[in-house]
């Protein structure tokens, strides 16, 4: 593992705290063949408001990872700015992430991060990808967490390709962000695409923020394409608004908002 500030036992579990690290302008390498670098940076460090970690990741690349570019759960206050995370060279692969989170954080930042050409050395290759995910990664209504000028491009594999995607995490702002989904020359029957998959309904204490981002997808295939996916009730807590969303591919939908397809943005903006 190149980068971990975590555990001094485990590369996945959290310990001893590290904090108020920079790391910059350094490039993190894998082997393009089978294996390889699993995670390029892990942490686990702390969300506990007595104890600020504040660690800094910037300019960095990231490349020809097998599993995660970034694997982070349990922070506060940690910067990811400007990192390139990318596999223009891999020619075996599992599901792929670019940002994994997972469990709490608190005002972390996620800022002009470019995670981009995955599956660059196995164009046909049948995983999924994920730009962003996010499992229980919650912020606070007081401490949210941004993401923001980041960019998602997937221009080849024939897995099903996710830009984000959160799964009971609330408290995040999402302002900004490209997404652009744009293997043409794909022609799966199975793989999904969705831009921005949400799951868990929000509160004034769950809250979502959704605001001034880009989604295009122009993938071939005949899979189901859907901009925006929520499971959950926006009655409450959620803001969305000012996005701006393309679609030209086959079975594409503007949205999909509580299993109900809205395949226009004239049908589905009552909701943003």
């Amino acid at each position: 593992f190149p980068v971990t500030i975590i555990s001094l036992t485990s590369p996945t579990s959290t310990g001893t705290t590290g904090r108020a690290n920079l790391i910059q302008g350094n490039t993190i390498k894998g082997g393009a063949n089978n294996g390889g670098m699993y995670y390029g940076i892990v942490g686990s460090p702390s969300t506990s408001a007595a104890n600020i970690t504040a660690n800094r990741f910037i300019n960095n690349i990231i490349e020809d990872f097998y599993y995660c570019g970034f694997y982070w759960g349990n922070s506060n206050r940690t910067m990811f700015r400007g990192n390139q995370i990318r596999r223009p060279a891999k020619t075996s692969s599992t599901t792929a992430y670019g940002i994994y989170l997972f469990t709490s954080h608190r005002a972390d930042t996620f800022e002009g991060n470019r995670i981009t050409n995955f599956y660059g050395g196995m164009t046909t290759n049948g995983n999924a990808a994920y730009g962003i995910w996010g499992i229980n990664s919650s912020g606070t209504t007081t401490e949210p967490n941004v993401f923001f000028n980041n960019l998602i491009k997937f221009n080849n594999g024939e897995g099903s390709h996710y830009g984000i995607y959160y799964l009971t995490g609330f408290n995040n702002r999402f302002y900004n962000n490209t997404i652009s989904l744009e293997f043409t020359s794909s022609t799966s029957s199975f793989a999904q695409t969705y831009g921005f998959y949400w799951a868990g309904g929000t509160s004034a204490s769950r809250t979502l923020d959704f605001r001034n981002n880009i989604i295009s997808i122009t993938r071939g295939g005949t899979g189901q394409k859907v901009a925006v996916f929520g499971t959950g009730s926006w009655a409450s807590g959620a803001t969305l608004d000012k996005n701006g969303y393309f679609g030209n591919a086959q079975n594409y939908v503007t949205a999909n908002y509580l299993n109900v397809n809205y395949a226009t943005y004239s049908q589905y903006r009552d909701w943003e």
